[in-house]
């Protein structure tokens, strides 16, 4: 396809004020790429607002948009306008990593990436259905047609919701560092070029730098204090300041040579591949010393704000990925609400990396002395720990409990509230992967002939997990194990070449274990959103059981994870809705293997 179905884009004025009135809506503004895109009844197309093609470099993006082609053909061909991003929570981007995935070109390294950094194709309007140009209707009218278009299974390609007041957006924009907000008039037509219909606010960080000589071109270099007390250069600076200052701060600079440099505030919309991006000067502080313009401070100013203090921000927990402790701070705060269901009443091990994952780690089962009160103590272990708050939660990942591993029954019971099926297949490659996707629906299979309802996650490792949640003090391990060993042997008989329940390695040769015996009460299981301790920090993430046959990798980093859940993607949510027919159900099955 050549540039046919491309739309010159509609672009919105910069303002230092958002206008107000009833003939206003209010979208977050995301930090990515502008982008089109046409859906044909032949063939998909992403176009940046310039007509560059991106089709080959986002298949993750492509692939949502098949589905979303076989879903709608009475409407195709179909044109969307939106922002590309890899999002880190609801209103925040990495665009370092959307930049680097844009700029690749080895279709490995891309699909790659396409699994653990996804975008979101973010859409604001829809410019084209059933081949005809919509822009000539109102924006109001536009965006009841895009609403009207179902997306069904969609957390790739996502609508963006307009707000017609201001105010609480602009709080949560700035609280999570978003970049922005665009108003946009209620009649405004798609036009093409610059309009002030459509307006956008940035909400900038601030910043404390130290300004250096300027370069022959009149900028100055903004710079601070890495940790090896070397300085390093995270912009060139000279928007936002006059004439006379720019004069005055070269004087200053000229006349003390042997200074470090002049601090000042500087305005910034955030940080990629270690500079700044859009600064802009917004004063000088005279009264700070160059000293403390660090590193650590600029990245803490740059990190939206949890509820707790967080020691040392910058320490790299993942160093091979890059991921500080506030950045995972950041993850343990979007997740709270979603790992602490699996957390409540279950007397906690975690497994803490302090100076992060390569170095030393251990585990911690008792409760230590300098504990907060917010930190549970169990009534079945005066030693042992529970997490059931968010702020416990948060108190663990300060002190670096990267793993969170939890035991099947709650505290003062004897019965497991899930049984749980591990498989183990040989490696983590590609091919074991689809393996390991193969067992977990073939145990599926047998669970459904049962009519029990099962539920799957990652390890965060190597393999899968199965659930088959279950009412409270309705069954012994015992009882569960003889029904758990029934369906691992079921599935070894009907896959022997593929799956075993044999317990030594070397006599597995190659196969996939079914782990049913470390179903014990004095076993553990990872958490469900739990990060892992490997290089790559992915996470044991719940998943839908059609992911598992429409995905390259079951694997999910912390972004990827992050985004589902800011998104609503939350495939555990349901599990307390089936325990007490699965109890029913699993009460009979077993009376019958007694009987036998």
């Amino acid at each position: 396809m050549n540039q046919e179905w491309h739309i010159p884009p509609m672009e919105p004025t910069l303002t230092s004020h958002l206008p107000l009135g009833s003939q206003w809506w209010y979208e977050p503004k995301f930090d990515g790429f502008r982008m089109q895109l046409v859906i044909l009844k032949e063939s998909i197309h992403l176009m940046s607002k310039t007509g560059v093609f991106y089709t080959h470099a986002f298949p993750d993006i492509i692939n949502a948009a098949k589905q979303l082609q076989a879903q709608q053909k009475e409407l195709l061909p179909l044109v969307f306008d939106g922002e590309l991003c890899v999002l880190l929570t609801s209103l925040r981007c990495d665009f370092s990593a959307l930049a680097t995935r844009a700029r690749m070109t080895n279709t490995n390294r891309i699909h790659s990436a396409a699994s653990k950094t996804p975008a979101t194709l973010c859409l604001f309007d829809v410019l084209v259905i059933e081949g005809a140009f919509v822009g000539s209707l109102p924006y109001d009218e536009r965006k009841e047609l895009l609403t009207d278009i179902k997306m069904l299974h969609q957390d790739r390609i996502v609508r963006i919701l307009s707000v017609s007041s201001s105010a609480q957006l602009l709080s949560d924009v700035r609280s999570q560092h978003g970049e922005g907000i665009v108003a946009k008039k209620s009649n405004s037509l798609y036009t093409h070029g610059r309009t002030t219909d459509w307006v956008k606010y940035k909400t900038y960080q601030t910043v404390m730098l130290v300004l250096s000589s300027p370069s022959s071109t009149g900028y100055f270099s903004g710079r601070v204090l890495n940790e090896d007390g070397q300085w390093s250069n995270v912009c060139t600076l000279r928007h936002g300041m006059t004439a006379e200052e720019a004069a005055a701060l070269t004087s200053v600079l000229k006349a003390n040579k042997e200074a470090d440099g002049v601090c000042a505030e500087v305005h910034t919309i955030g940080m990629a591949d270690g500079m700044l991006r859009e600064p802009r000067f917004v004063r000088f502080l005279p009264e700070e010393s160059p000293q403390h313009c660090t590193m650590n401070a600029l990245q803490k100013a740059l990190t939206p704000k949890t509820n707790t203090d967080v020691s040392k921000p910058a320490k790299l927990l993942w160093p091979t990925v890059s991921i500080s402790k506030s950045c995972y701070m950041s993850y343990m705060e979007t997740v709270a609400e979603a790992i602490l269901p699996h957390l409540q009443k279950r007397i906690l091990t975690v497994v803490r990396w302090p100076d992060g994952v390569g170095k030393t780690s251990f585990y911690q089962r008792n409760k230590p002395a300098y504990a907060p009160t917010v930190v549970g103590t169990p009534t079945s272990d005066a030693d042992g720990m529970l997490c059931n708050t968010k702020k416990a939660l948060l108190w663990f990942a300060n002190h670096a409990a990267l793993e969170f591993h939890v035991p099947f029954h709650q505290d003062g019971d004897t019965c497991p509230r899930e049984l749980v099926f591990d498989l183990d297949p040989p490696d983590v490659s590609s091919p074991s992967q689809k393996q390991t996707v193969s067992a977990a629906l073939w145990l599926k299979e047998i669970l459904d002939s049962f009519s029990l309802m099962s539920f799957v996650k990652s390890s965060g490792n190597k393999g899968l997990q199965v659930y088959v949640p279950l009412q409270e003090e309705r069954h012994s391990y015992a009882t569960v194990h003889k029904f758990m060993k029934l369906c691992a042997d079921v599935l070894a008989e009907r896959h022997e070449d593929k799956v075993t329940v044999e317990r030594f390695i070397q006599q597995r040769k190659g196969r996939l274990y079914v782990d049913y015996v470390q179903h014990h009460p004095k076993k553990t299981i990872i958490a469900p959103y739990s990060c892992r301790g490997n290089q790559e920090g992915y996470v044991a993430a719940p998943l839908e059981w059609d992911e598992l046959s429409l995905t390259d990798s079951y694997l999910r980093t912390q972004h990827r994870v992050m985004q589902a859940v800011n998104s609503g993607f939350l495939p555990f949510a349901t599990m307390n809705d089936v325990r007490q027919k699965n109890s029913t159900l699993l009460m009979k099955i077993t009376e019958t293997l007694e009987q036998h």
